[in-house]
C-alpha cells in the first residue's frame, strides 16, 4: 500500500502568498493554483488554494476565511493506494 500525507496550512486570504514565500526560500514549486469560477462564494478568480511542494513533500494553503488563521490549525489528509497482488497460477 502506498500512503502520501499532505499538510493543509490554513490562511484567511493569504495562501497565495505563503506558497510563493515558502517556495522562494526553500527551493520549492507551486504546483496548482484553484481559483473561484463565476458565481462561487468568493470574487471570480480568487484564489481558494494552492498546491506546492518542498522537499518533495505536498503542501496545500487554503483560503478558509476569517476564522482560519495560519496558527491556529494545520490539517493533514491522508491518501492510500492499496498494491495490487499478483496471485500466481501453480500447476501440479
Amino acid at each position: 500500500m502506498t500512503t502520501s500525507i499532505t499538510t493543509f496550512l490554513t490562511y484567511d486570504t493569504q495562501a497565495e502568498e505563503a506558497a510563493k514565500l515558502y517556495t522562494s526560500l526553500f527551493d520549492g514549486k507551486i504546483k496548482e493554483t484553484m481559483r473561484y469560477p463565476a458565481g462561487g462564494p468568493k470574487p471570480e478568480g480568487s484564489v481558494l488554494s494552492v498546491a506546492f511542494e518542498l522537499f518533495g513533500q505536498t503542501y496545500i494553503a487554503l483560503n478558509g476565511g476569517p476564522t482560519s488563521r495560519s496558527g491556529r490549525a494545520s490539517r493533514s489528509w491522508c491518501r492510500s493506494t492499496p498494491r495490487r497482488r499478483s496471485i500466481g497460477s501453480g500447476t501440479s
